[in-house]
């Protein structure tokens, strides 16, 4: 039961990082799609209880909060 935890955890990581820099890289734009110190602060949060979720959670009913150059610009 451990190794398919393991394996669980090792895809929610897989599914977050191909939302976020894995997909920035793709589209030419590898300082993007993570956060860091100096990184550009442009982000989303969203409603949902697994990062696999993010595949299909981008719909505005579920933004939780939008972050543009450091500032909150949404917050529900």
């Amino acid at each position: 039961r451990k190794e398919s935890s393991a394996a669980s955890d090792v895809y929610k990581r897989q599914a977050l990082a191909g939302m976020t820099a894995h997909g920035a890289r793709a589209l030419g734009h590898p300082e993007l799609g993570r956060i860091a110190v100096g990184a550009p602060a442009d982000l989303c949060l969203w409603d949902i209880q697994q990062p696999a979720e993010l595949a299909y959670a981008v719909q505005t009913g579920r933004l939780r909060q939008r972050v543009f150059n450091g500032e909150v610009v949404y917050a529900r």
